[in-house]
């Protein structure tokens, strides 16, 4: 069975474009898609289905939890497999039902982390999506 992601299978041939002739212009832009390569999350198809799978699980998580804060979907997973999901729990149970969102929201996802956020600190701060001191990681894999 082949993955979703074309990992598997026969390498794909790019078609060979023999130049004619050179020019030069000053505003010069050149354009390409990555569709594979030695790591998957450095190609174009992980970083799109990362964007689409963030924006499909915030809007679940905007009708299950009263504050999520961000969602990572990580390229290197194909964009769609891993989660880690912040919140700030206002009452109890709401991790499990971020988790219950994410995993209703795409049939694709297959772990979800949530980081609790406990203190006071600024939610438009940078996440990295490791836990820091200030916070209570949960983890649940199916």
């Amino acid at each position: 069975m082949a993955s979703s992601l074309a990992i598997t299978g026969a390498v794909k041939r790019n078609p060979v474009f023999h130049r004619t002739a050179i020019t030069r212009r000053r505003d010069a832009l050149f354009q390409t898609a990555s569709i594979g390569g030695k790591w998957l999350s450095r190609t174009d198809t992980a970083l799109l289905n990362g964007v689409r799978t963030e924006v499909m699980v915030w809007r679940a998580l905007e009708t299950a939890v009263r504050e999520p804060l961000a969602v990572h979907a990580t390229p290197s997973s194909g964009g769609m497999y891993t989660l880690r999901v912040k919140l700030r729990q206002r009452v109890p149970g709401e991790a499990r039902n971020a988790i219950a969102a994410c995993f209703g929201a795409l049939t694709n996802v297959k772990h979800v982390f949530v980081s609790i956020l406990i203190s006071t600190s600024s939610p438009t701060s940078r996440w990295t999506g490791r836990s820091r001191p200030a916070s209570r990681p949960t983890a649940i894999w199916w």
